[in-house]
């Protein structure tokens, strides 16, 4: 009914259910996976259930599995991004079907566009983790070969996307030589995305299929358009190198101009990308677009911390950090005690605690690898009650990071 085949039912099953507890529990999304057994498991990625209930649609027919309400993904600075919270079931269906489209689906981008989403369905992927670590390689990579480089940010992309377009350019590229997608699929897989958006697309909490319909797909003809343009119309601009995760776009490019000498050429490729995210119905948010050396590249970069290596060794961070959280949060507590602490001396005191001259890494990478990742000094009781008595003194103080602190309470 929606293409779905076993094969894709039965790896985007495996892909979830093989993740650990600890994970499901940890989005409230995937937090129903937790409470399945492994018999349980079987049975749902089985050809038997597949038969009786996905392939020619039944589980529309049970009004638990088409329930579908609000949520709320909170962003890093506390705000929260608005989001559709679906069934277990439903949201496997939403997987099979991105992953159907993903195998048919081939883009059109030239090969030297970068582009990466949450996730991966060519790898069995289900998590972002690895795909950002990916991204921001490929950034650091062409720190080497460029000079400059150009950061822009789509304004409410996942709210602004047409799913008639999305849909438009899913038929456009998989039956273009032969129809491997009928048009009763796509209308019902369109159905099936403005149900689950209330009339809108769709963003679901740790979806791939949401992550990949939006980059690979619906965003494909936009890179496209900036691409050939900056190639054919931009002429200060002598080598370049585009490079996306998801709405992130970053332009790396050398030229024979120097930094003063190109401001008009920012604003040229700024207002063209503009006008081709328009045609497309999004809007380029122009105070998060930045135009600096290379160098600088790190400090826009937003990077969350895992398996990466320092001077071509992997590193474990906590050895270089030891005992800098406790120092850090007495510095907190001494401002909380005396007359309150502002952003800007939280910030500071990140700065302070957590830059190390022969580590690449930035402070609040460090920090965040420090919450995140390692663990160990945070669960000392020497830790434990100094957020105690900074709480205690002046429980307002969380509201200045709300998710780093959150986490560190917890």
């Amino acid at each position: 009914m929606f293409g779905i085949t076993f094969d894709s039912w039965h790896e985007v099953c495996r892909m979830y259910f093989k993740l650990g507890t600890g994970t499901h529990k940890s989005y409230l999304q995937w937090f129903p996976f937790s409470k399945l057994s492994n018999e349980e498991k079987t049975e749902i990625e089985g050809e038997t259930f597949f038969n009786r209930y996905i392939k020619d649609g039944s589980f529309v027919l049970f009004p638990e599995v088409m329930r579908h309400s609000e949520n709320y993904i909170q962003k890093g600075d506390g705000s929260f991004r608005h989001s559709a919270l679906i069934s277990p079931i439903m949201f496997l269906v939403i997987q099979a079907i991105g992953m159907e489209i993903s195998k048919r689906y081939c883009m059109r981008r030239t090969p030297d566009i970068a582009v990466f989403y949450a996730g991966n369905y060519n790898l069995s992927r289900p998590k972002y983790k690895q795909d950002y670590d990916d991204f921001y390689k490929a950034i650091n990579a062409g720190k080497e070969q460029y000079q400059y480089f150009i950061k822009t940010d789509v304004t409410s992309f996942f709210d602004n996307i047409n799913v008639n377009e999305l849909t438009a350019q899913i038929n456009s590229v998989c039956n273009t030589d032969y129809q491997s997608i009928s048009q009763t699929q796509l209308l019902l897989i369109k159905e099936l995305l403005l149900y689950i958006g209330n009339g809108q697309y769709p963003l679901i909490e740790n979806s791939i299929a949401s992550s990949y319909l939006a980059t690979i797909v619906y965003l494909d003809e936009v890179d496209c358009e900036l691409h050939d343009l900056i190639r054919t119309k931009v002429n200060a601009i002598t080598d370049f190198q585009m490079i996306r995760y998801v709405d992130d776009l970053y332009i790396l490019f050398s030229s024979d101009s120097s930094y003063e000498e190109l401001t008009h050429t920012y604003n040229t490729v700024k207002n063209s990308y503009s006008s081709i995210l328009k045609k497309h119905g999004l809007a380029l948010n122009v105070k998060k677009c930045v135009f600096k050396n290379i160098g600088e590249i790190n400090d826009e970069l937003k990077k969350s911390l895992y398996d990466e290596y320092v001077n071509g060794i992997e590193q474990d961070l906590g050895q270089f950090f030891s005992g800098k959280l406790g120092g850090f949060l007495q510095d907190i507590y001494n401002h909380v005690r005396a007359y309150g602490i502002t952003n800007e001396q939280y910030v500071d005191l990140i700065e302070k605690h957590f830059t190390v001259r022969d580590i690449e890494f930035t402070a609040s990478e460090v920090y965040n690898y420090l919450v995140y990742e390692n663990q160990a000094e945070l669960k000392s009781p020497d830790i434990s009650k100094l957020l105690i008595q900074i709480i205690s003194t002046d429980i307002t103080f969380l509201s200045i990071d709300p998710k780093r602190l959150s986490v560190m309470v917890m």
